[in-house]
Formats: structure tokens, C-alpha cells, sequence
């Protein structure tokens, strides 16, 4: 395995390797290593949704949503044409599945997005130097989930922000 950038346990005890060179499952006792998934993806982060479904963030090729076993379900790319309607950026940094269901997806150059999974509907939040309450960046590396339900977001350059999903405020954190 080569450049392995995120891990993450299933509920049956295997666990998830995204890497470079693909997904790949680790069975419970740790001696198969099986890959999941479409072949050939160079995945960068993951986030494990109800019923065990996958979500895997790439380097190039947008988002998808696996079903537990590998099956693709759904493929999200930056439509140039759509771009309100579509995944912000193909290069993904960071995947956040949150206590309401919704996916986070930190991008390399667009910015955030969410996705509400049950409609397929985007969001885009990007930053505007103008704008303090925007978000701190739009190369981001990081997410995180508070207790309390706010939204930190990591950037490459600029701190990192705290985001209130109830007054789609950010605050910059430099």
C-alpha cells in the first residue's frame, strides 16, 4: 500500500484503508487485505454513512457513495455548466458525515460544499476576502464535528474556521 491517507472501522470489526493506490478493506483479524470499490482510484478520505454505505473523497475523480461491499451507488464531479448544482471541486481533501446526516466535503481550490444525501442537493461555501464571516479559505484540509454541532473546517494557509450551520456564519480562527 502506498501513501495510505485515511482509516476507518466498519461495524463488523474490518477496517477501511484509503490510500494512493485504491480502497482496500482489512478483515477483522487482519490477514486479507481486499480492495473495494471501483479499481484504480487514488483516494484521499472516507466517511461511513447508515447501513455501512461508503463515502470515498478522491484526488481527481469527484465523490463517490459505495454501498458496503464496493457497489457504486452514486458518482459526484464538478460540472463546469452546473456549477451550483454539483460537487465544487474534483480534488478532495476531507469528507465529515455530521449528527444530521449531511456531508461535509472540504475541496483543494473550490472551497466547502455540503451535500444532503437524501436530495442530492449541493451547497457551496466559499471564501471572500471581503467577507469575515466567510469561510477561512477555499484550500481546506480538515474537518471536524464539535459536540455542541459546529463545524470546524481546516485550510492550507489561513487558520481554520468554526461554522454554526444555524446562522450559515463562519468565524475566522487565524
Amino acid at each position: 500500500l502506498e501513501d495510505v491517507r485515511a482509516l476507518s472501522a466498519m461495524d463488523d470489526g474490518s477496517v477501511l484503508v484509503a490510500s494512493r493506490g485504491g480502497l482496500f478493506r482489512v478483515d477483522p483479524e487482519g490477514r486479507e487485505l481486499a480492495p473495494v470499490g471501483p479499481a484504480g482510484l487514488d483516494v484521499r478520505a472516507l466517511a461511513i454513512g447508515s447501513g455501512g454505505r461508503l463515502w470515498v473523497g478522491t484526488a481527481q475523480d469527484g465523490l463517490y457513495q459505495l454501498t458496503a461491499d464496493g457497489r457504486v451507488l452514486a458518482h459526484y464531479v464538478h460540472l463546469p455548466h452546473k456549477v451550483d448544482s454539483s460537487l465544487p471541486d474534483n480534488e478532495i481533501r476531507a469528507l465529515l458525515l455530521d449528527r444530521k446526516g449531511v456531508l461535509w466535503i472540504a475541496g483543494n481550490s473550490a472551497g466547502l460544499a455540503s451535500l444532503h444525501p437524501a436530495t442530492g442537493d449541493f451547497r457551496h461555501y466559499r471564501h471572500r476576502p471581503s467577507d469575515p464571516y466567510s469561510v477561512a479559505a477555499n484550500r481546506l484540509s480538515s474537518l471536524l464535528e464539535s459536540r455542541e454541532g459546529l463545524l470546524l473546517v481546516g485550510s492550507w494557509t489561513n487558520g481554520f474556521s468554526i461554522h454554526a450551520p444555524a446562522t450559515e456564519d463562519f468565524l475566522q480562527i487565524y
